[in-house]
């Protein structure tokens, strides 16, 4: 998306993206009509897409801190007690 908007270069993304190599990522998967009902509920209760819904409800179930600089994310993050990295 920020490629896309031009927020940063596209050569680029794969600077970016290194320092999230040091980090051990697993793939959750519930069923998709839990996932689905979860995340429309997020979606619902703070306003948000459910792209972005998926990313709290990710956190709020795993129990995870959240980076994001979407302001609206941020604030619905904080709202649930999710932290919120630098």
């Amino acid at each position: 998306m920020a490629v896309r908007r031009k927020r940063i270069p596209a050569a680029s993304v794969a600077e970016l993206a290194e320092p999230l190599s040091i980090w051990s990522i697993a793939i959750e998967s519930p069923s998709v009509v839990t996932a689905m009902k979860q995340i429309a509920a997020v979606a619902r209760d703070h306003g948000l897409t459910a792209y972005d819904a998926a990313y709290l409800e990710i956190a709020l179930r795993l129990r995870l801190p959240l980076m994001t600089l979407d302001r609206h994310l941020a604030r619905a993050a904080e709202s649930v007690k999710v932290t919120l990295l630098d």
